[in-house]
């Protein structure tokens, strides 16, 4: 209840992570549907800018606002469209998958996905189990963005001095790899984009379900999860996010929003995304989840609710002295 809004910026999740770990609502627009000029030039074909909020109402309206001083007008036009018009969930298909195939993911995430995808079909849309059948696309979006975060670096010729670790070992591993190898991953993204393609038509959908992510929340001082499930996260990839990479190779807008809570008490998301273009439709069946789903995320004055949760409104002296 900080803020209301913030603007976020999703080159390989940042956006959605965040917005999963936090229990809000984080929308990666379709590529280039919020103008970049002027920003940091490096990861320039896959970055999206976009909206964290606490419900799908104000990403929508924020995104009306970001998205209004782009000189194409299809996505203002689509969104008055659909503020007239919302789709349906009854008799809508949704093509869902709770692992891609190939993704780790913890019991409590795969149950409480099973558990909304319930909700959804008692609602009356049509659940389709499918995915793009493609292995994890962290290879290639591991290689385009660190050659092309350390292709900049070097161009600037930008002082290292002063980076923090893994900060360094990004910009390290950017330049250990070969101009061939990045065409390769950047040829890639029409290989993925084809299989999502192909996905939407097979089952004539325009809508994709999963996990944001596969996992609630790590510990802060770490920079990645040891275990996803039973899969030990390792170098080089370090691939725990591999619901996330698509929507940043393809454009495809994407939406984050809170499913429930896991083990530890710690919030769960789910993800829906559509070929690029369908951002308002995105938001419409986003909407719709978030409602049958009956998060709460109104503001509320959550230092006091702590303090009175811990007796702290009282004077305390002595060893059992509480802080928060």
């Amino acid at each position: 209840g900080a803020g209301s809004m913030s603007l976020g910026g999703d080159g390989g999740g940042s956006i959605r992570i965040p917005a999963a770990f936090c229990g809000i609502v984080g929308f990666k627009p379709s590529f280039k549907a919020v103008p970049r000029e002027p920003c940091f030039p490096s990861w320039s074909t896959i970055v999206s800018y976009g909206p964290m909020t606490r419900s799908v109402a104000d990403a929508r309206l924020m995104f009306s606002v970001v998205a209004a001083n782009n000189t194409d007008n299809a996505y203002l036009d689509a969104l008055a469209a659909h503020a007239q018009h919302p789709l349906p969930l009854v008799g809508q298909k949704i093509i869902v998958s709770e692992d891609l195939g190939i993704a780790p993911v913890d019991d409590d995430v795969r149950q409480t996905f099973r558990a909304v995808l319930h909700l959804l079909e008692v609602a009356g849309a049509e659940i389709v189990h499918d995915h793009p059948h493609l292995p994890s696309s962290v290879v290639a979006w591991a290689t385009s963005a660190h050659y092309d975060s350390w292709s900049f670096q070097k161009e600037k010729k930008t002082p290292l001095k002063g980076l923090e670790k893994g900060t360094l070992e990004t910009l390290h591993f950017g330049a250990s790899l070969t101009e061939d190898e990045f065409n390769a991953a950047e040829e890639h993204r029409a290989v993925i984009h084809a299989a999502y393609m192909a996905m939407f038509e097979r089952n004539a959908s325009s809508f994709f379900l999963t996990p944001t992510l596969g996992l609630e929340a790590f510990k802060h001082t770490r920079r990645y999860p040891k275990y996803i499930g039973s899969t030990k996260i390792t170098n080089p990839w370090l691939d725990w996010v591999s619901f996330l990479y698509d929507a940043n190779l393809t454009g495809m807008p994407a939406c984050a929003l809170p499913m429930g809570l896991g083990d530890e008490g710690l919030p769960l998301s789910i993800q829906i995304s559509g070929p690029l273009g369908s951002d308002a439709a995105v938001l419409d069946i986003a909407e719709h989840l978030e409602s049958l789903i009956g998060w709460d995320n109104s503001p509320k004055d959550s230092l006091k609710e702590s303090l009175e949760s811990n007796d702290l409104t009282k004077p305390q002296t002595g060893p059992e002295t509480r802080a928060t």
